[in-house]
């Protein structure tokens, strides 16, 4: 049998409790309710329509949004969204046009931003090299080992430099 490198995990410790938010968004008389908002990254826009023939047709994104091909038209049913990459999306109504557009500002809810991370072998083992951009309300790193997939032990716990 051979043996397996032991897996390592860093966890952040941090006050704010990450889960999604299901945002309604409706269309009806001309317009879209709301027309502007701000989520979190990996929160669920669920379109759907009270009154007339609207659908959702996507414009713009962030670098690395990739825009559906066609419109999805909106009835009672709800169709659903997952945005994760950061940025300001817009949005227009398929059969009216821009008579009847929509933005969605999406941010990270991580308190951290990870500039590098590096994984280098060392004669006692392996190395961990990682260097923040920023980090928010972050009390310690965590870093934890495991010989199994399920149960992981604390080997260390790293101070960080503060809010920066």
């Amino acid at each position: 049998m051979r043996n397996f490198k032991l897996l390592i995990l860093i966890i952040l410790f941090f006050n704010n409790k990450i889960y999604s938010v299901t945002h309604p968004i409706t269309s009806s008389n001309f317009a879209f309710a709301p027309s502007a908002i701000s989520i979190i990254s990996g929160d669920i826009l669920s379109f759907t329509n009270s009154s007339g023939s609207h659908s959702v047709q996507w414009l713009t994104g962030p670098v690395g949004f990739i825009l559906p091909a066609t419109s999805a038209a909106l009835g009672p049913v709800a169709i659903t969204y997952t945005l994760t990459i950061e940025g300001t999306y817009t949005y227009q109504c398929g059969v009216h046009g821009e008579s009847m557009l929509g933005t969605i500002t999406v941010t990270t809810a991580l308190p951290i931003k990870l500039y590098s991370f590096m994984v280098e072998p060392d004669h006692k083992g392996t190395k961990l090299k990682w260097v923040t951009a920023s980090e928010t309300d972050v009390d310690h790193f965590e870093l934890e080992r495991s010989n199994e997939v399920l149960k992981f032990n604390e080997i260390a716990r790293i101070a960080v430099f503060g809010n920066s």
